[in-house]
């Protein structure tokens, strides 16, 4: 693997076995971090992007994803010392690219999905976000940087090995020299992770940033929001008709995204007064922001009350399926005349609401999803809360 004549005055004194266990753990480091590169690049920019803003499921996903992309790094590194030849370092870097092009290009739709069914098992099994046709493709676009550079990085891998492999100090640490040219070549790893960011991320990050920009600029602002829309990027405009109902600090997620074209997404702006908000942006000019409640607020209560929706609130529409109108049907007379019914929690376009009677102490948990139409997926008794 390593040439004696090549090896540092310290290494020709080391075990073969020893050395090759030196070997597995450079490989192994080289692979750590160039997955940890990768993802770095990939999503780093869109925490920047967001600073200030509060989108918890963001964060979570970046620590999973760069742990993922590590571990896929560290064993492919690992695995490409250990078979030797140049050929199957480069087959296995090549799987190993295949593997973190789609660890990037599912995380804003499967692996968000992923950590909502870990954080709340009420919403397990539910498609959250929709891994969809324009999605696919910017993922394999983004794929071709990845897989192109780190296939050849395998084909190098050996002759890499050796370089840093002369760089080891008689502690078995690399010197500075070494960790210099460990590090150097990941500039073209940060390069495609850049583009990775370009191709999958931007696009599902940057309807969050025009969100909070609007929402922080436009409801601090005392003058008209048309004529503040004319001289700026962003439709201020938009959060007109709530905007003195914006009040305090403000969570945001993304709630549905077009699983075509994706030029369509619905983010959800949450606020700590209770209101919350759905904005509706298009080729990432938001178009505008209406509130989300008639259909939990107004529609649910009518609908476990008399089985049917307000025929003046075409906001409040639920879709029911045939068994589940005839299950709350049949426990229409459970609520008495004290119903009330909150918003538990929301994960993407779905919700989770409970109803309760005071009358009689009776209550139930139902799951609803998606934004227009609302649907009703299930629902429960949880007896008194």
């Amino acid at each position: 693997m390593i040439s004696s004549e090549r090896r540092s005055p310290a290494l020709t004194e080391v075990p073969a076995e020893r050395l090759r266990s030196r070997y597995l753990r450079l490989g192994l480091l080289n692979g750590a971090v160039i997955g940890l590169t990768l993802g770095l690049a990939a999503w780093l920019p869109g925490i920047i992007q967001l600073q200030g803003t509060s989108v918890p499921l963001l964060i979570w996903g970046v620590v999973v994803g760069l742990i993922v992309l590590g571990l896929i790094g560290a064993v492919a590194g690992m695995l490409a010392v250990w078979f030797r030849y140049a050929a199957a370092a480069m087959g296995v870097w090549l799987v190993a690219a295949l593997l973190q092009t789609v660890v990037i290009g599912r995380l804003p739709y499967d692996g968000w999905t992923w950590l909502i069914w870990v954080s709340d098992s009420r919403f397990r099994g539910l498609a959250i976000y929709s891994f969809g046709e324009a999605a696919r493709l910017r993922m394999f676009m983004a794929g071709f940087f990845i897989v192109v550079l780190l296939t050849l990085y395998g084909l190098l891998q050996p002759i890499r090995m050796e370089g840093l492999g002369s760089e080891i100090d008689p502690r078995s640490g690399l010197t500075p020299r070494g960790w210099f040219l460990l590090l150097i070549v990941m500039i073209p790893v940060a390069g495609a992770g850049l583009a990775a960011h370009s191709i999958v991320m931007k696009p599902v990050l940057t309807p969050l940033s025009v969100v909070a920009e609007v929402i922080n600029t436009g409801r601090a602002y005392q003058g008209d929001l048309f004529e503040l829309s004319r001289n700026s990027p962003y439709n201020y405009n938009a959060i007109a008709a709530v905007r003195d109902r914006m009040d305090g600090p403000f969570t945001l997620q993304v709630g549905e995204i077009e699983p075509e074209a994706a030029s369509m997404t619905t983010i959800v702006a949450e606020f700590a007064n209770g209101n919350w908000f759905n904005c509706l942006v298009i080729a990432d000019k938001l178009s505008h922001c209406y509130d989300a409640s008639p259909p939990y607020l107004q529609g649910f209560p009518a609908l476990l009350l008399t089985g049917s929706i307000p025929e003046d609130c075409p906001s409040c529409i639920i879709h029911v399926e045939d068994d589940q109108a005839q299950w709350l049907a049949e426990r229409q007379g459970n609520w008495g005349s004290n119903l009330t019914v909150a918003r538990v929690v929301q994960r993407g376009s779905a919700v989770v609401m409970t109803a309760h009677s005071k009358t009689n102490n009776y209550a139930i948990e139902c799951l609803l999803q998606g934004i227009s139409p609302v649907k009703l997926v299930s629902c429960q008794e949880i007896g008194s809360p």
